[in-house]
């Protein structure tokens, strides 16, 4: 990050470090987020905290497999407009014996 231009940030607050060089970055925050990416220019020291998402693991195939995502979402939209069919329905066309 080089030329870091500060003319676009607004200042919030100041803050002190604790013992542990920690940093409580209070309730002025607009942009409410647990994990943060902190950039610091190397020339002038200025630290910026981008607010960040991050996506677990376990969970991260779905972002990556957008034919996946768009079947999920299709979904999600279709319950959110009440358009459900019973799972019973769904799965008997697979059972074998439709008595069990």
């Amino acid at each position: 990050m080089t030329n870091l231009a500060t003319a676009h940030l607004e200042k919030i607050t100041s803050i002190h470090l604790d013992d542990q060089n920690r940093v409580s970055l209070g309730r002025k925050i607009r942009h409410r987020s647990k994990d943060y990416c902190v950039y610091q220019d190397r020339e002038s020291g200025v630290i910026v905290f981008e607010p960040i998402e991050l996506i677990p693991l376990s969970t991260h195939w779905l972002e990556k497999n957008h034919k996946a995502k768009a079947a999920v979402e299709e979904g999600l939209a279709d319950a959110k407009a009440g358009r459900l069919v019973s799972a019973k329905a769904v799965f008997a066309k697979h059972r074998k014996n439709s008595a069990v």
